[in-house]
């Protein structure tokens, strides 16, 4: 038990190593926001003469070049290093206008201002869950602008004060994720690991997958989403997630090869990977690619991830299915399959994944879903999608909730926890005002 307690602590690590990554993408909206602000400052005070105009400018463009800097960094392998130097970097530019205030003797008037840069930089700071960097961070700060602010002006006793009541918050905001964390999962293994039963521990599958995949019935711009998910006894690597692109909704349902919980870690770890690429990649391929190098450099083909990508960019939808099994469209005329058309990812290190596109009208629906979906009722893949596909004809009539849920129960001919985990995901798009205007909206297909 000891060593399932180290490695649940080892892979919790590992996913907030990612997601301090995935936060730069946060961070970098505020360089952008700061760069803004102080050109703006500048431009303010140009014909004031004011000594001011210059110390926004240098901070405008000192925020530009950091913002350049590290969102080429982020296009490519971003390790999780290089987050310490990112943050000592945001305080050295304020620290440099704090200087620049002394300088020119506007201190008094002026540094209040870049002052309070310091607050969400430490904000930002405590998203990335390193204690350490934290306090060293507020530390640094405190000291820095106590010094500064002595000489230029006196003892800064209310900022100071400020400055480390922020420090306590985002230090305690940093560690009590992490904490809680891993002695959640470390205390729900062991419980699970006393009773001894298969029972207890898809039970602790579905209250860490609760957490990481989608809500079941969710609406982003342009998509309402239906999903049912049931955890099984011995494997637990189903996934399923809708994140928001500036291209579109992107739709992720997959299956991770393993057992039991290690499967379910696993794919908690899978979407902290997932969710950073997608801040850097934007085509289809190019996300399965980078993946594929981080699955195959980990397991050498030894765990392999089917899947289904989808994109919906006004009235076309784009895809990839990645060895998984065929997704259904289900249109006003006709019921449809979206077939294969990649391999697995982490099957091979050279593995490469072609992307298809349709037309996809409004109120046509898209139906994803795992082989676990199935298996209480045929092993047989051919004759499981075949029962799938019969009983989305026999609800395609009903509401978006009424077919998932239907569909989801009627698969399963008994009400016994399965062996494999389950999921079904159903996606009609929603139509535009435009559409809406054009079209008249046909009987039960409202969600």
């Amino acid at each position: 038990m000891n060593k399932v307690t180290a490695k649940v602590s080892t892979q919790v690590e590992a996913a907030l190593d990612q997601q301090a990554c995935a936060s730069e993408g946060w961070a970098n909206k505020l360089r952008l926001w700061f760069a803004i602000v102080f050109g703006a400052a500048a431009l303010w005070l140009w014909s004031s003469g004011s000594q001011a105009r210059y110390i926004y400018l240098t901070l405008a463009v000192s925020w530009l070049i950091a913002l350049l800097v590290i969102k080429a960094k982020l296009k490519g392998e971003f390790p999780a290093s290089l987050v310490t130097l990112t943050t000592n970097l945001d305080l050295a530019i304020i620290s440099l206008g704090l200087l620049l205030c002394w300088w020119t003797g506007l201190f008094a008037e002026r540094a209040p201002e870049i002052f309070f840069c310091y607050f969400p930089v430490l904000a930002t700071t405590a998203m990335r869950y390193r204690l350490g960097l934290v306090i060293k961070a507020g530390v640094y700060t405190a000291i820095f602008y106590t010094v500064v602010a002595t000489i230029a002006t006196g003892f800064p006793f209310v900022p100071l004060t400020m400055l480390i009541a922020m420090t306590i918050v985002t230090a305690l905001v940093s560690w009590k994720p992490k904490s809680l964390l891993v002695k959640a999962v470390a205390d729900a293994a062991q419980e699970a690991y006393e009773l001894g039963a298969k029972e207890r521990e898809a039970e602790l599958a579905d209250k860490i997958q609760a957490g990481i995949l989608a809500h079941e019935i969710q609406q982003v711009p342009g998509l309402w989403v239906v999903a049912k998910h049931e955890a099984g006894l011995e494997t637990g690597g189903d996934y399923y997630y809708v994140f928001e692109t500036e291209q579109g909704p992107l739709l992720a349902v997959g299956d991770l090869g393993g057992q039991g919980i290690k499967a379910t870690l696993a794919v908690a770890q899978l979407h902290s990977q997932l969710s950073n690429i997608v801040l850097r990649e934007s085509s289809l391929p190019g996300i399965l690619q980078a993946l594929n190098a981080v699955l195959w450099q980990r397991h050498h083909g030894a765990q392999q991830f089917t899947c289904v990508l989808a994109r919906w960019e006004g009235e076309e939808m784009h895809y990839v299915n990645a060895g998984h099994l065929p997704a259904i469209r289900l249109s006003k005329q006709q019921r449809s399959q979206l077939p294969v058309t990649s391999g697995p990812v982490g099957a091979s290190e050279q593995a490469t994944f072609t992307e298809e596109t349709v037309t996809f009208p409004a109120r046509d629906l898209l139906l994803v879903y795992t082989d676990g979906l199935y298996n209480e009722a045929t092993p047989e893949r051919a004759h499981g999608i075949a029962e799938v596909e019969r009983m989305t004809d026999q609800f395609s009539h009903g509401e978006v909730n009424t077919i998932c849920y239907r569909v989801f129960d009627c698969c399963k001919p008994h009400r016994e926890i399965p062996k494999d985990d389950r999921t079904l995901v159903v996606i009609r798009r929603q139509p535009s005002a435009f559409e809406k205007a054009g079209q008249e909206t046909p009987a039960g297909a409202a969600a």
